[in-house]
């Protein structure tokens, strides 16, 4: 898809049940290139777009891999009618916290889950104008952050008795979460599987600590190839690994059938490249937060990859392993620094992932910010770097396919 048939900025964020399980995605966007910001655009253009482009140019099953889409809608949008275009079993209409009650909004309401759509109610709050829409929705959103326990109760207690689901919005502890899995939450959106409980550490399993010795060895020109092929026999699973995906690949050579030559074939870069995202994916089995994380540090490696490519300043390559690494302290369940001193990476790398300082750091800011939908930071960014925003919504596309497809070929 050109880039240019994009007018979109459009990101995701997941939505987990109570058992870690990815329920679907909200889609976060801005409508317009030429103002990352979408300055002066309107609540209704904004959401007439994002579900426009998302369903002519982009597909939302390519945006979220086939799971619920959370959409969200204006007064303008919802009586218009314009709900008619979705498919009702894959999206749930999320009406925006300044659609108020009024009859018209109630009307169109009950012609929409006559017709077997689900509504979400964004941002709710005891008496904001939308308590008339409590018998209609399925599912509440209640923002979390910063927020008061017994103040939150005196939100949640009057919705019980009630046929809804509540979903916990800004969730970024893992704290708050299991506070709010007692309170009657049933689904969770925001950051806490990113951000790890300082107080203890996951253990590092065998298969790990191999994965990051042979990281290390990889990186040190004064290792010989033999010393690498004697690494990899300890591991039979590793080695089958390492002569599958070799054989896979593109080399003009049939039939690799040694370590020794596999090794020769790919070259230290790519083989510390494969290792890297071999450490990434052995955490995708713990759980549904677990999978997500893996997908979203392999989708932000990639994203900053062709970041870099695409403008020429600043090595891909290199872009990858600071994505990539980004997440390594919520994966392991351990700050930053301790993860950073048991893997050898280059110390500009280093700086980007502790102190998000030197030559890589706003590559890193920028794919951040963009998966966060924050758009004036995009802005910012785009803007000190130096590049044009026009191509990066592509980008961000070009990676989800790229690491559905990495991921569907692990498995």
């Amino acid at each position: 898809m050109p880039s240019s048939s994009l007018d979109l900025f459009v990101a995701r964020q997941p939505i987990f049940n109570g058992v870690g399980q990815v329920e679907g995605y909200e889609l976060l966007y801005r409508s317009g290139a030429q103002s990352v910001a979408a300055d002066g655009a309107s609540t209704r253009q904004m959401s007439v777009d994002v579900i426009i482009q998302s369903l002519l140019e982009i597909g939302l099953e390519r945006i979220t891999l086939g799971r619920t889409a959370f959409l969200n809608f204006s007064r303008e949008m919802l009586v218009s009618d314009f709900y008619d275009l979705l498919d009702r079993s894959t999206v749930v209409v999320e009406l925006l916290e300044d659609v108020k009650a009024d009859d018209e909004v109630v009307r169109v309401c009950e012609r929409l889950v006559k017709a077997g759509y689900r509504i979400a109610l964004d941002d709710y709050e005891p008496n904001d104008g939308r308590d008339a829409l409590l018998g209609l929705a399925e599912i509440i959103k209640i923002d979390v952050l910063n927020r008061n326990f017994d103040d939150l109760r005196g939100v949640v207690e009057p919705l019980s008795g009630r046929k809804l689901r509540l979903l916990a919005e800004r969730v970024e502890t893992a704290e708050v979460r299991d506070e709010c899995r007692q309170m009657g939450f049933e689904l969770f959106q925001g950051y806490f599987f990113a951000k790890p409980e300082l107080i203890t550490k996951s253990g590092t399993s065998v298969d790990h600590l191999l994965i990051i010795q042979l990281m290390n060895l990889v990186r040190d020109d004064r290792v010989e190839d033999a010393e690498l092929d004697g690494g990899f026999r300890r591991d039979p699973s590793l080695s089958h690994k390492l002569l599958r995906m070799v054989n896979a690949a593109s080399f003009g050579v049939h039939g690799v059938d040694s370590i020794l030559q596999a090794i020769r074939l790919l070259g230290r870069i790519t083989l510390h490249r494969w290792l890297a995202i071999l450490l990434v994916s052995s955490f995708a089995k713990r759980d549904g937060v677990g999978s997500e994380l893996v997908q979203a540090a392999i989708l932000r490696a990639r994203f900053c990859e062709l970041l870099g490519e695409s403008t020429r300043k600043a090595p891909g390559g290199t872009l990858f392993m600071v994505g990539l690494f980004s997440r390594m302290d919520a994966l392991f369940g351990a700050p930053m620094d301790e993860v950073l001193s048991e893997i050898d990476l280059a110390p500009e790398v280093k700086m980007a992932l502790l102190r998000r300082e030197g030559p890589y750091a706003d590559w890193l800011r920028l794919a951040e910010a963009y998966e966060a939908g924050d758009w004036e930071q995009v802005s910012t960014v785009t803007t000190e770097l130096g590049i044009s925003p026009l191509n990066i919504p592509d980008l961000y596309l070009q990676s989800v396919d790229w690491t559905r497809e990495r991921l569907q070929s692990e498995s």
